[in-house]
């Protein structure tokens, strides 16, 4: 009989990378949209976080826009690492938690949805069917 040994690596945290929005579209809600189906997605693969990286505020204009960005979507700064990529980009790390207190998963139109315990959620369902 062979033995097989299985390591499972608890997988917590998801990187957010590599995302942006022409300025042409920036204040449309399609980026706010991006971040909410990776939120979504990540926690349905069982992730606990998403961190995001980006230059860190007030080194230049359009990376202020940047970091105000996922400041409004809930992200929280969690370090900077000043010589991550080089001394003019200081690394700064934003992270969110997945979890989801409180609330039931529901899915509606093949898409998931979180509401908290107590809500109507027939009367929600209703509305979207």
């Amino acid at each position: 009989m062979k033995s097989v040994n299985v390591w499972v690596l608890e997988k917590a945290t998801v990187e957010l990378a590599v995302m942006g929005v022409l300025k042409d579209y920036h204040r449309s809600g399609i980026g706010r949209q991006l971040v909410e189906r990776a939120k979504e997605a990540a926690r349905l693969q069982g992730y606990e976080f998403v961190q995001v990286k980006t230059v860190k505020m007030g080194m230049y204009e359009d990376y202020e826009r940047t970091n105000l960005f996922y400041i409004s979507c809930d992200f929280k700064e969690l370090e900077v690492f000043p010589l991550l990529w080089d001394e003019a980009d200081p690394c700064q790390i934003y992270v969110m938690s997945l979890k989801v207190i409180n609330s039931s998963l529901i899915m509606l139109r093949n898409e998931y949805w979180y509401l908290p315990f107590g809500s109507y959620e027939r009367d929600l369902v209703a509305a979207f069917l």
